[in-house]
């Protein structure tokens, strides 16, 4: 899949220089990786903690959601923490696998919509073994993935109008009409 469709929108906590969200993904031969990221609270701390979950997925991720989770939870113990969400979707068949631990959300949306589920808890703070949920993309569907810093009423707004819209624009508009103003804000879009 030589032309991937993937886009992201972070917006910092208003006054703050640098987020404390971040998403981001891997490509690999036949597969993909989409991930976001909530360092606990914002500012420089929370910054720091998801390029350091950036960087380790960067160098480690693997087809194994659940032990890329063990393997975080370990690396990120003398950090302040994160929520994280990671999809990993089998470029030529469509199957997308995902989990979650805290304030992240993940949905589907194409001729079904469809929602993840994310368990409580900190990666990094002995976090609680993630719910591995499974899923078939078909062509055109959308995955996106949102921080607590997106209002989870967009997809009860929207979501009818965002099935048609290309990926670049869903993630800006969920952003700007979206996000909170008084968090950290971001968005990856991906159309399989």
């Amino acid at each position: 899949m030589s032309d991937l469709k993937v886009f992201v929108e972070n917006r910092p906590y208003p006054g703050e220089k640098n987020s404390g969200d971040l998403p981001f993904f891997f490509q690999g031969k036949e597969s993909l990786l989409l991930g976001i990221a909530d360092g606990l609270g914002h500012g420089p701390r929370a910054h720091a903690v998801t390029l350091q979950v950036e960087e380790y997925l960067k160098q480690y991720w693997q087809d194994d959601i659940l032990r890329m989770f063990e393997n975080l939870d370990r690396a990120l113990q003398s950090s302040i923490g994160a929520a994280i969400g990671l999809g990993h979707i089998n470029l030529l068949n469509g199957k997308m696998e995902y989990a979650g631990i805290g304030n992240t959300r993940a949905y589907v949306l194409g001729e079904k919509s469809y929602r993840f589920v994310c368990n409580d808890g900190i990666v990094g703070q002995k976090m609680r073994t993630p719910l591995l949920q499974s899923y078939q993309l078909t062509e055109g569907d959308k995955v996106i993935l949102t921080t607590d810093g997106i209002q989870e009423r967009v997809y009860n707004d929207s979501s009818h109008h965002y099935v048609t819209t290309n990926p670049e624009t869903i993630s800006r508009s969920i952003v700007e009409h979206y996000g909170k103003l008084y968090d950290d804000a971001s968005c990856l879009v991906f159309e399989f």
